[in-house]
Protein backbone atom coordinates (compact mmCIF):
# COMPACT_ATOMS: atom_id res chain seq x y z
CA UNK A 1 0.00 0.00 0.00
CA UNK A 2 1.36 3.45 -0.68
CA UNK A 3 1.55 6.17 1.75
CA UNK A 4 -2.21 6.85 2.74
CA UNK A 5 -1.84 10.47 3.81
CA UNK A 6 -0.43 11.14 -0.20
CA UNK A 7 -3.10 9.15 -1.08
CA UNK A 8 -5.92 11.17 1.40
CA UNK A 9 -3.82 14.11 -0.61
CA UNK A 10 -4.60 12.94 -3.68
CA UNK A 11 -8.08 11.67 -3.25
CA UNK A 12 -10.49 13.19 -6.02
CA UNK A 13 -12.99 13.72 -3.28
CA UNK A 14 -10.94 16.04 -1.65
CA UNK A 15 -9.30 17.60 -3.76
CA UNK A 16 -11.81 20.76 -3.22
CA UNK A 17 -10.77 20.90 0.66
CA UNK A 18 -8.01 23.32 1.26
CA UNK A 19 -4.64 22.66 2.76
CA UNK A 20 -5.71 23.46 6.28
CA UNK A 21 -8.80 21.38 5.79
CA UNK A 22 -6.90 18.11 4.62
CA UNK A 23 -5.28 18.86 7.85
CA UNK A 24 -8.02 18.90 9.78
CA UNK A 25 -9.34 15.56 7.95
CA UNK A 26 -5.89 13.59 8.51
CA UNK A 27 -5.66 14.61 12.11
CA UNK A 28 -8.76 12.95 12.70
CA UNK A 29 -8.49 9.78 10.06
CA UNK A 30 -6.86 6.54 11.57
CA UNK A 31 -6.07 3.45 8.78
CA UNK A 32 -7.62 0.15 8.98
CA UNK A 33 -6.92 -2.61 7.62
CA UNK A 34 -9.65 -5.23 6.57
CA UNK A 35 -10.09 -8.51 5.25
CA UNK A 36 -12.37 -9.84 2.14
CA UNK A 37 -15.65 -10.41 3.55
CA UNK A 38 -15.47 -8.12 6.17
CA UNK A 39 -18.59 -5.43 6.96
CA UNK A 40 -17.31 -2.11 6.66
CA UNK A 41 -20.91 -0.60 7.69
CA UNK A 42 -24.22 -1.80 7.62
CA UNK A 43 -27.31 -0.42 6.25
CA UNK A 44 -29.34 2.12 8.71
CA UNK A 45 -26.06 2.23 11.00
CA UNK A 46 -25.11 5.90 11.75
CA UNK A 47 -23.29 8.05 9.16
CA UNK A 48 -20.52 9.08 11.66
CA UNK A 49 -17.29 8.19 9.00
CA UNK A 50 -16.16 9.04 5.95
CA UNK A 51 -14.36 6.13 4.03
CA UNK A 52 -11.26 6.57 1.36
CA UNK A 53 -10.42 3.31 0.01
CA UNK A 54 -6.87 3.07 -0.36
CA UNK A 55 -6.10 -0.28 -2.04
CA UNK A 56 -8.45 -2.80 -2.86
CA UNK A 57 -12.11 -2.96 -3.39
CA UNK A 58 -15.23 -2.77 -1.90
CA UNK A 59 -18.92 -3.72 -2.36
CA UNK A 60 -21.79 -2.48 -1.75
CA UNK A 61 -25.30 -4.10 -1.62
CA UNK A 62 -28.40 -4.12 0.17
CA UNK A 63 -29.76 -6.44 1.89
CA UNK A 64 -34.14 -7.58 1.04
Amino acid sequence: MSDPWAVLWDAPVLRGLDEAARRTLAAAARVRSLQAGDVVFAEHDPADAFYVVLDGAVELRAQR
